[in-house]
């Protein structure tokens, strides 16, 4: 019985932080920039730079590791025993639950320095695949809360 309670904090707990993961890619619009108009600008980039985009804790991971670590804990011994393993086990699940959250919602993203057509010298970071080259035309996007993402300028037609 304590094994299968365990074992279905811990199924629990994975779906909770498999939502923490978030996608700030300059392909994924947020509902607020859909359907709203967005000034578009044009540069060229001057630099590339790798960077690691660390997303917000939500506080879920501790609080899952720390029920399901107590819920190991106290499976374990009995008496004053099983009162110490339920402790360390929640104070030990909690510790990896917050490493798992923030390994979650860490993703790798790029800072795009960009020589703007007006003079302007501007820096976007944002997450995503795309792989600029400097000297490449870009069109900067901002939507009308400040969001800022670059991508490829759109090659005339001849």
């Amino acid at each position: 019985m304590k094994a299968s309670l365990s074992a279905a904090a811990l199924l629990s707990a994975t779906i909770l932080l498999s939502g923490c993961a978030s996608s700030m890619s300059n392909r994924n619009y947020s509902l607020n920039e859909a359907y709203q108009p967005m000034n578009v600008q044009y540069g060229t980039v001057d630099s590339v730079r790798s960077v690691l985009i660390q997303g917000a804790q939500t506080g879920v991971g501790p609080m899952a590791g720390a029920v399901i670590g107590g819920a190991a804990g106290n499976a374990v011994g009995g008496g004053n025993g099983q009162i110490i393993t339920t402790v360390a086990g929640a104070l030990l699940g909690g510790l990896a639950g917050a490493a798992a959250e923030a390994g979650a919602s860490r993703q790798e993203g790029q800072q795009i320095t960009i020589r703007m057509d007006d003079g302007r010298l501007i820096a976007v970071v944002q997450s995503g695949k795309v792989a600029f080259t400097s000297g490449e035309r870009v069109q900067v996007l901002t939507a009308p809360d400040g969001t800022t993402r670059v991508e490829a300028a759109p090659v005339a037609p001849r």
